[in-house]
């Protein structure tokens, strides 16, 4: 079964559960927050497309989140990055979905290759927190 947001409400309402998830400390790479962190770009362009995406800034998230991927890119995942990076992915395919689809914005900032990858991931409604989260994530992982 195809998951699809009927309508702009539910998907702000699942984005929003997403960026609960990603801030959430058991779902955030360790050391992220420093600076010397690899992934701490990422966690921060990461976090910009949900601030954008809170003050309804949506002419600017593509243009985050082709940072992000392009800092996932930048080093080899890590078995405590795996389930964050598939987690963020899983968002920005949601979020493209409703910027194109339920808003009809235009994501000319996206790099082609970056938009075609998110539209072709499944689109799924953000996962419960508990202790399975992990490996449902690790299981759906492309990282």
């Amino acid at each position: 079964m195809t998951y699809r947001p009927e309508n702009s409400n539910a998907a702000r309402k699942a984005l929003n559960q997403y960026q609960q998830l990603l801030n959430h400390p058991s779902v955030i790479p360790e050391q992220c927050y420093r600076m010397s962190d690899n992934y701490y770009a990422m966690v921060c362009f990461t976090n910009q497309v949900i601030a954008l995406f809170i003050g309804k800034n949506y002419s600017m998230i593509p243009r985050f989140i082709e940072r992000a991927m392009q800092q996932m890119q930048r080093f080899e995942a890590q078995p405590n990055t795996l389930a964050y990076q598939t987690l963020v992915k899983d968002y920005f395919a949601l979020m493209l979905y409703f910027l194109e689809q339920l808003q009809q914005r235009e994501c000319e900032w996206l790099v082609p290759a970056t938009a075609e990858a998110l539209r072709q991931r499944s689109l799924h409604p953000a996962p419960e927190l508990s202790a399975a989260l992990a490996l449902q994530l690790l299981q759906r992982s492309d990282a």
